[in-house]
C-alpha cells in the first residue's frame, strides 16, 4: 500500500516538474524573441531605410531645400496671371549643374504671343519716369524677383541682378528682379557642390519658387 502511495506521488511530482520546464521553455523563448526583435530595431543594417527616410523627410526624392520665397499676387488680372502660369511652367524643373550660370532670359525664352502670352500691366520708362503701360508678357517680373530672393537664400552666387525703376509692392525695395529679353537679364551661378532643381508654381493667391539641391 505505501509502495503505491510512494508511486502516485512520483508520478504527480514528476507531472509538476514538467510543467514547470515547459513553463520556463515558453518564457526563455519569449524572452529570446523579445531581444531578437530588440536588436533588429536597432541594428543600422535593417533601419537604414528609416534613417535615410528621416534625412530626406522634408525632400522630395532626394532634393534637399536649400532656399524658398513667395510674394503675394496683389494684381490678379487674368492676363497677368497667364503670363505667370506660362513662364513658370518654363521655368520648373530647371536642373542648374555645379559652377554652371542660370539665365532666367535663356529658360523662360521670348514672351511672344505664339506661346501663350498675353498683354498685361508693366512698368515703362520714359523721359517723364517711370509709367505703367502694357507690354506681351506683363507680370512674370514677379517670378523672377521670387527667383531672385529664393536664390539669396540659397546662398547662390548672383551675376547679373536689375531693379525696377520704382517700387513693385510684392516685394520690399531692392528685393526685385526686372527682366527684359535680350536687355536686362537675372543670373546666378550654382556655387554648390551637387546641381540644384527648381520648382515654381502660381496659385490664386501668391507665386512660389523653391530651390532643391540633389543630395543623390
Amino acid at each position: 500500500m505505501r509502495t503505491r502511495y510512494k508511486k502516485i506521488i512520483m508520478v504527480f511530482v514528476t507531472i509538476h516538474l514538467l510543467v514547470l520546464a515547459m513553463g520556463c521553455k515558453e518564457k526563455n523563448e519569449e524572452e529570446k524573441a523579445k531581444n531578437d526583435v530588440h536588436f533588429q530595431d536597432m541594428n543600422p543594417e535593417n533601419s537604414g531605410g528609416d534613417i535615410k527616410s528621416l534625412v530626406t523627410e522634408d525632400s522630395k526624392d532626394g532634393l534637399l531645400e536649400i532656399g524658398s520665397f513667395s510674394t503675394t499676387l496683389l494684381d490678379d488680372q487674368k492676363n497677368r496671371v497667364e503670363n505667370l502660369h506660362i513662364a513658370a511652367d518654363y521655368l520648373n524643373n530647371k536642373k542648374v549643374l555645379p559652377g554652371e550660370e542660370f539665365s532666367f532670359n535663356e529658360t523662360i525664352g521670348r514672351r511672344t504671343e505664339g506661346k501663350g502670352y498675353k498683354k498685361a500691366p508693366i512698368i515703362k520708362r520714359t523721359k517723364d519716369g517711370p509709367k505703367k503701360g502694357y507690354g506681351v508678357g506683363g507680370g512674370i517680373c514677379q517670378l523672377s524677383s521670387t527667383l531672385y530672393n529664393a536664390a539669396q537664400k540659397a546662398g547662390l552666387k548672383i551675376t547679373e541682378i536689375h531693379h525696377h525703376s520704382k517700387n513693385v509692392g510684392y516685394v520690399p525695395e531692392g528685393k526685385d528682379a526686372t527682366v527684359v529679353y535680350g536687355a536686362k537679364d537675372f543670373k546666378f551661378v550654382n556655387n554648390r557642390s551637387n546641381p540644384v532643381v527648381i520648382k515654381a508654381s502660381v496659385s490664386e493667391e501668391k507665386v512660389a519658387v523653391s530651390i532643391f539641391e540633389m543630395i543623390k
